[in-house]
């Protein structure tokens, strides 16, 4: 019922399958009795806590509407690849789930520690040259670039919300799409902690082979001759210099929630996160009221 609550909230019903993988710890119950006691709706593989049939036609309509923008991420990681010290790039923010006719794409971008600030100019000017990065006046259908890590920063605990019931499933829906250097696994290894209220997730796999962006075969050489010059001194001089004029440019933003004291906004040479609507605390609390308002029989 928790589960199922949580998904509630974006009008998306869920199979068995994933019932029983992203399974709130505390919520026990088999669906099937759930169903036969009245407390939860069931139609055509799908359950639901109420309104089925329009959740479903939703449902439906949103892996249509994924389905476009999947390929518009796989267009830009096809350039990201050839970028150096850029090592994984991931669909986030529950896209799959929470897609609407309007939605950009959320992207988490890993790259090499000691290169975020270059890593993030350069696929900022490469998706922006081509009209795929999502700006003031281009939002439907193009990229967002909200959230830059390094490889040594991927536990994200230090940000996380009180009860954060966001973020554990934000890191559990992540769609890999471009990475070469496995750091899918390493991300849900050092985020365990986290994920502690899902733990059947790691029992199933929802795997989208047909995401994956490979690298060309002249991309590797490409980004390793450019990792090679950048990657000593000189790299670190161009780091320092690019920094200092990227974080300017921030400073000047007055709108920006950056050093209000919350999680919102972090830029750091670890982390560039930029969620100046930063909704996590409103679907902890939504999801508490809609679990607050459930009842289920004890026979």
């Amino acid at each position: 019922m928790e589960t199922l609550a949580y998904f509630d909230i974006f009008s998306y019903p869920l199979t068995r399958q994933e019932w029983e993988a992203f399974r709130w710890i505390s919520d026990v119950s088999d669906p099937d009795v759930l169903y036969q006691q009245g407390a939860v709706q069931y139609k055509d593989g799908y359950y639901a806590l109420a309104d089925i049939s329009e959740r479903i036609a939703l449902r439906q309509r949103k892996i249509w509407l994924f389905e476009e923008r999947k390929k518009i991420v796989q267009r830009a990681a096809k350039k990201i690849r050839w970028l150096p010290f850029v090592q994984s790039v991931f669909i986030c923010n529950q896209l799959q789930v929470t897609v609407k006719d309007d939605s950009d794409i959320d992207v988490f971008v890993v790259v090499k520690a000691g290169r975020l600030w270059i890593a993030r100019l350069l696929v900022t000017l490469l998706l922006s040259a081509f009209n795929i990065r999502r700006h003031t006046d281009r939002v439907d259908k193009h990229v967002c670039l909200s959230f830059f890590v390094t490889d040594e920063a991927l536990d994200l605990s230090p940000i996380a919300k009180q009860e954060d019931i966001y973020l554990a499933y934000w890191i559990a829906l992540l769609l890999p799409v471009y990475d070469p250097c496995g750091l899918y696994a390493v991300i849900r290894k050092e985020n365990c902690r986290l994920l502690k209220n899902i733990p059947n997730y790691l029992l199933h796999q929802f795997d989208h082979p047909q995401l994956m962006v490979l690298d060309h075969r002249f991309s590797g050489l490409v980004k390793g001759i450019a990792q090679i010059i950048l990657g000593g001194r000189f790299g670190g001089l161009v780091e320092k210099k690019v920094t200092r004029i990227q974080k300017a440019k921030m400073i000047r933003n007055a709108q920006s929630k950056m050093g209000d004291g919350t999680t919102d906004v972090i830029i750091s040479d670890v982390m560039l996160k930029f969620h100046e609507n930063d909704r996590r605390e409103y679907f902890r609390d939504e999801w508490k009221n809609r679990c607050s308002g459930m009842t289920v029989r004890s026979d």
